[in-house]
């Protein structure tokens, strides 16, 4: 420690090497984030569910019934693929029968389950976080994000023996 009194140099050199390797480095972080906006994993959700429903009908003509496995339908679609790998939306169930299919496809901007039974399709969709450019489609049953939770009452039974 004592060479940095005698040596200015040294001094000025362990400075630079502070302003330029650790404080600038500091000072311009930028945010990091996964590059896609509120209304894009919004509108991809909705487009995950078409596709899905698309591929859906696809395998049944193909096969007589609805598959249950995502692999069956991301495989046959890379848009589909795409939009479940680098967007947050989930398929958290997936169930297909010879005359049906259930989906529910979720993102932080908006929640969806269909039904298919026979040609009818029915769509339930809840807007989790209000974006602009995202609505649910025609014809879908909507709720809002709002949870309501209901307590049970407590009862209690008694047993009387004579």
């Amino acid at each position: 420690m004592g060479n940095f009194g005698k040596n200015p140099v040294i001094l000025i050199a362990a400075l630079l090497f502070l302003l330029l390797f650790i404080v600038l480095p500091l000072i311009n972080r930028k945010k990091t984030s996964n590059g896609f906006s509120s209304k894009d994993r919004g509108v991809r959700t909705l487009v995950a569910q078409s596709l899905v429903d698309k591929e859906e009908q696809a395998y049944k003509a193909a096969h007589g019934t609805y598959t249950s496995e995502i692999a069956a339908l991301v495989l046959r679609n890379s848009e589909l693929r795409d939009d479940l790998a680098l967007t947050p939306v989930v398929i958290q169930a997936l169930s297909g029968t010879p005359s049906g299919y259930f989906v529910q496809l979720t993102s932080d901007i908006v929640s969806l389950a269909a039904t298919r039974q026979g040609g009818k399709m029915t769509l339930n969709c809840v807007i989790i976080k209000s974006t602009d450019g995202v609505d649910c489609p025609n014809g879908s049953i909507t709720s809002t994000g709002t949870v309501v939770s209901t307590t049970p009452t407590p009862t209690t039974t008694t047993t009387t023996t004579g």
